[in-house]
């Protein structure tokens, strides 16, 4: 534990890129007590939602947490999503200077339903398509 701490003690020393997939993950939980007339599945009344980033942006803000300098750098989508994802990374001290933005491409959205502690399912919002020449050069 002690040598754990001293690694985690340098991160504030650190200036540390993160390259990938920016993402809004997003968890809806609820609970449930029937199952839908409509299909075998059961039925979620919301509770709460919240919004965090995911994939490349939850490695970032795990680094920041720790206390570590941090720029990011990825693909993002040119709509309200992107710009909360954002705000978040800003509110966590992130650097997103290297972050491009896309009108091609969507903000990526991963969503997850839960109810009385497990997960029912996952949806995802995403475009499976190369990045154009002109990004990949400003990545």
């Amino acid at each position: 534990m002690k040598e754990l701490l001293k690694i985690v003690q340098k991160f504030s020393k650190q200036n540390i890129c993160v390259i990938g997939d920016l993402m809004a993950d997003y968890y809806i939980f609820g609970d449930t007590n029937r199952i839908s007339p409509e299909a075998p599945v059961p039925v979620v009344l919301v509770k709460e939602e919240k919004m965090v980033p995911g994939g490349a942006s939850n490695v970032a803000a795990n680094v920041a947490a720790l206390g570590g300098k941090v720029t990011i750098v990825g693909l993002i989508g040119e709509d309200l999503v992107g710009r909360k994802l954002m705000e978040e990374l800003q509110q966590r001290k992130i650097n997103i200077a290297g972050v491009i933005f896309n009108d091609k491409h969507p903000t990526i959205q991963k969503f997850r339903v839960i109810a009385r502690g497990q997960q029912l399912v996952r949806y995802d919002k995403e475009i499976f398509k190369s990045i154009s020449k002109i990004s990949e050069r400003r990545i």
